[in-house]
């Protein structure tokens, strides 16, 4: 769903609002001395005023788009850069051609700290390259919390080898690399969504799962396609297009950790 269906969600509403207004007032007219019928005619106000409220909040998010997509773009940038440097590891660990086509699955939870802060309470991450061998990496809380562990395979999926990708020796290391961007899309809507802000008072436990595709095959785009929207009272989608890059988030909110722990559908060979 992009903005433009917003709004004409946002006009039929109003319609819809305009025939309940016109009939209340029919009814006021016809039946004043009735007080069944104005009890009738408080409860279509109440309703009418929340529908209002409603779409005051849909309208001022609706102007909020473009700087919203704009502030989506770096965090993603910054995203595609971390997994493409942990392939170019992949690369010349195994000293394969240039790996042009990699997958990857992104699965975090954070907890919101008093001071504004996120952090991360888990992770599961698994990227899959594909070359002349298909190489499938993956780290996650439990097991390998601070690098990846890979499998090498034929073409034909059957096992070759196992290794680990060596530790990056920067400060922030592989697994932040990719955490990290995943920070700046929550904070990027957090400040500009006016919905979200109201979330956050709610919800303590931020669930981020993400699809992310790369195929340098495909011809780059000049201006890559962006689209927000909430898909549930405390979901949010985001789909990015440019091409080689493509890019699925979802932002689940929750009270409890337990909220956010329901498993996400890996496609990936297990």
């Amino acid at each position: 769903m992009d903005y433009q269906q917003s709004d004409e969600k946002s006009e039929k509403i109003s319609e819809i609002l305009k025939s309940v207004y016109d009939w209340l007032e029919k009814t006021d007219k016809s039946k004043r001395s009735n007080q069944r019928s104005d009890k009738n005619s408080e409860k279509i106000s109440d309703i009418g005023k929340r529908i209002d409220k409603w779409l005051e909040k849909t309208d001022k998010s609706s102007k909020k788009i473009p700087e919203l997509n704009s502030g989506l773009r770096f965090p993603i940038m910054q995203l595609e850069g971390a997994l493409d440097k942990i392939v170019k590891k992949v690369q010349e660990a195994t000293n394969l051609p240039e790996i042009r086509i990699y997958d990857a699955r992104v699965d975090l939870i954070f907890s919101k700290q008093d001071y504004g802060g996120l952090h991360c309470e888990s992770h599961y991450i698994k990227i899959q390259s594909y070359s002349t061998k298909i190489i499938e990496c993956y780290s996650n809380s439990r097991d390998y919390y601070d690098r990846f562990r890979c499998i090498q395979y034929s073409i034909r999926y059957i096992f070759e080898s196992a290794f680990e990708l060596p530790k990056s020796s920067s400060p922030i290391n592989d697994i932040n690399s990719i955490i990290g961007p995943f920070k700046g899309i929550y904070y990027t809507l957090s400040t500009v969504d006016p919905v979200l802000k109201e979330m956050d008072e709610i919800y303590k436990y931020i669930r981020i799962y993400g699809e992310i595709s790369r195929d340098l095959n495909k011809q780059t785009m000049e201006n890559a396609r962006i689209s927000t929207h909430k898909t549930s009272s405390n979901t949010y989608e985001i789909e990015y297009d440019k091409g080689p890059l493509k890019a699925r988030l979802i932002l689940v909110f929750g009270r409890y950790y337990t909220d956010v722990t329901t498993p996400f559908y890996d496609s990936f060979k297990s």
